[in-house]
């Protein structure tokens, strides 16, 4: 999800980037500023909103609404974009976005460089019940409890393709139709990235939890620009399983298997 709404926006981060100094802001008109930047982007059918202010030294977005290729919706209550202070002393601009809606409030830096957009210090919180607003398929999963995840990330600035990253998640008082056995526990995860010149690159994951006692590990290998195709590889080991190296995990990540 955010990686799409990324690499179908990316030249109007990239224009925020640029058009935020703090000198002259006082004289700004934000309203008229960002209306034109949509038109000139071809934008202005894909992003509704319902108001644009000043918010030193950046701005707010009310009621923000992002049309996606497929026709799904991304809606933010409130969106705040400001330049990144103190990248602009050592001459690495970077933008500070905050998105924020019912159960969910998610920030990063965001910066360019080497064809690269990246995510420096990427922090989201959210009520992992209310994550089917975003994708309505995680009804069916039953979610509850509250997730934060922290970390960095790398994607490819043509097409938005995940390159490099270091991602930890908690998920306190994790409760799923996927693992009964969780019964509101905390799982720990983690997510690194390993690029090897002999090998396509690769994410390894590990997964823990307490005090259910579930462990797993594995890895995830590239297979093109869609992550859903992405192969999936590792084990997840249950308290009491009778087998000694756990289920396998295999497929891909939008049609995993469970063994």
């Amino acid at each position: 999800m955010i990686r799409q709404f990324l690499r179908r926006h990316l030249p109007l981060i990239a224009l925020f980037m640029l058009a935020l100094p703090i000198f002259g802001w006082l004289r700004w008109q934000p309203q008229a500023w960002f209306a034109a930047q949509l038109t000139e982007n071809n934008l202005s059918e894909k992003i509704t909103y319902a108001t644009v202010e000043k918010s030193f030294p950046g701005l707010a977005v009310t009621q923000a609404s992002i049309r996606l290729s497929d026709g799904t919706q991304l809606v933010f209550d409130h969106l705040l974009l400001q330049p990144a202070m103190l990248t602009l002393l050592s001459g690495k601009p970077a933008l500070f976005v905050r998105a924020e809606r019912e159960g969910l409030v998610a920030e990063s830096e965001i910066s360019v460089a080497d064809e690269k957009l990246i995510l420096n210090g990427a922090n989201i919180q959210a009520d992992a019940g209310k994550l089917a607003a975003f994708d309505p398929g995680l009804q069916l999963l039953a979610l509850k409890g509250e997730l934060q995840l922290n970390g960095t990330l790398q994607l490819r600035l043509a097409d938005g393709m995940p390159l490099q990253g270091d991602i930890q998640a908690t998920w306190n008082q994790a409760a799923t139709l996927l693992l009964p056995v969780l019964q509101s526990g905390t799982v720990h995860a983690s997510l690194l990235s390993k690029n090897d010149e002999k090998f396509a690159p690769m994410w390894m994951w590990e997964i823990k939890s307490t005090p259910q006692s579930i462990t797993g590990k594995g890895k995830i290998v590239t297979n093109g620009t869609n992550i859903e195709n992405w192969l999936l590889r590792g084990n997840i080991h249950l308290k009491g399983d009778e087998k000694p190296d756990g289920n396998i995990l295999s497929g891909t990540l939008g049609t995993p298997r469970w063994q």
